[in-house]
Parts: C-alpha cells; sequence; structure tokens
C-alpha cells in the first residue's frame, strides 16, 4: 500500500503550479539565472520532480530547490499583494494605514511622507 500524497505534491505532480508566463514574469523580477532557473521552471511549470529536474539541469539538487524556493516565494508575494484584502494572509492583510492628519507622519525638507518609528 502507498502513502497519500500531500495535496501540494498531488498538484505538483499532476501539473506545473505556475503557468509559463507567470513563471517568465517572476524569474524576471527577481532575476534568476540559468541553470536554475531551467531547474525552477521544469518544477513549478512542468511538474517534474525537484531531483530530476536538478539532474536535467546540470545543478545540484539544493541550487535547484533553493532556485524553487525563490521563484515560488515571489510568486505567492505577488499573488496576496494583488488578491482582494480578505484574501489576503499575514498583518498587512488586516493593518490599517495611519489616517492622514496622524501625528506620526512628518513633512520633511523634500516634501515627501514619512512614517516616522514610534
Amino acid at each position: 500500500m502507498t502513502r497519500p500524497q500531500s495535496p501540494r505534491r498531488a498538484h505538483t505532480l499532476a501539473g506545473g503550479e505556475m503557468t509559463p508566463a507567470q513563471f517568465h514574469a517572476v524569474a524576471e523580477l527577481i532575476g534568476s539565472r540559468d541553470p536554475a532557473r531551467a531547474a525552477a521552471r521544469m518544477v513549478l511549470v512542468d511538474g517534474m520532480r525537484p531531483g530530476e529536474a536538478a539532474t536535467a539541469a546540470g545543478v545540484s539538487p539544493q541550487s535547484a530547490s533553493n532556485a524553487v524556493g525563490r521563484v515560488r516565494r515571489a510568486h505567492e508575494s505577488i499573488r496576496a499583494a494583488y488578491s482582494p484584502p480578505e484574501r489576503r494572509k499575514g498583518p498587512e492583510a488586516t493593518t490599517p494605514l495611519p489616517p492622514r492628519s496622524s501625528p506620526r507622519l512628518r513633512r520633511p525638507c523634500n516634501g515627501a511622507r514619512l512614517l516616522l518609528e514610534s
């Protein structure tokens, strides 16, 4: 009897987590480089196992894993930033911005507004 796979692993095996366009955009934004970028693409777009992708790209498994993690974290950050507030996770989703008349805001010489550390 085989052990059931976690939903994340099953999703990865069924196909990629990202579209080719999403991967390209995220990899460009974070400055991912070949060949680790190629290994990350094989995992995140093609659904290949990380060890197989590392071998195919000619990089160490650790390098492939690091590249996958960087792209995955950047992708999740971008998705969170563009998702509706009720679907966001983390403190930035529930922490309101200070009002414009807040005493914590001041106008420095250059006219820009800065949030002062309390």
